[in-house]
């Protein structure tokens, strides 16, 4: 009598545990589910590595809980920022990685929650989706990186060069520069004759 009381008690609690870090997840329906974010990356290591490091892999949609390495029960910080770090597909922690660090536009081009993974990879989206989709997408990095070029970096050159005109104005006279393929017409760059 007692193993069976045991057993049921397993039984039940097993099937009620669900996902225990509700990081990168959503709920569909009324029921806690990976997000498409907890997968949409790649890991650091080889997914065969991460597989032999935390057996089994996320899939988005599914409520199966992560692997217990991937973030401990009761969760671990630790744990999860070296899944985090080293195997963020594997444990469905791609939504925690600096490439999801940013948000979507409020009012984008095509509904965020329309686009696919194959969108997001497809070199003819590219452009509309870092703009209006970058979170959705992963693709934040590449957002941060231009805006720190375009507000930085470009603005130190510019001034730089306006400031080099000013004091050698003979050998300065057109305006260019070129970075990262993106050509800045309004912006001053030097060419000497």
């Amino acid at each position: 009598m007692l193993s069976v009381l045991l057993s049921t008690t397993l039984l039940l609690d097993g099937a009620l545990a669900g996902i225990t870090d509700l990081n990168c997840t959503e709920s569909v329906g009324g029921a806690v589910k990976y997000a498409q974010s907890a997968v949409n990356c790649k890991n650091k290591l080889p997914d065969a590595t991460c597989l032999v490091l935390y057996t089994t892999a996320v899939k988005a949609n599914d409520d199966t809980d992560r692997d217990a390495k991937c973030a401990g029960s009761p969760v671990d910080p630790q744990l999860v920022q070296a899944a985090v770090e080293h195997c963020p597909s594997t444990c469905g922690y791609c939504c925690l990685t600096p490439a999801f660090a940013c948000d979507d536009k409020l009012q984008p081009r095509i509904p965020c929650a329309s686009v696919t993974q194959e969108m997001c990879t497809n070199a003819a989206w590219k452009s509309i989706l870092e703009e209006d989709c970058p979170k959705t997408c992963g693709l934040c990095d590449s957002v941060r990186i231009w805006k720190t070029l375009r507000s930085g970096t470009v603005r130190r050159h510019v001034a730089i060069a306006r400031t080099q005109r000013e004091q050698e104005p003979s050998h300065v006279d057109q305006t260019q520069i070129v970075l990262t393929g993106f050509a800045m017409d309004s912006a001053p760059a030097l060419t000497t004759h």
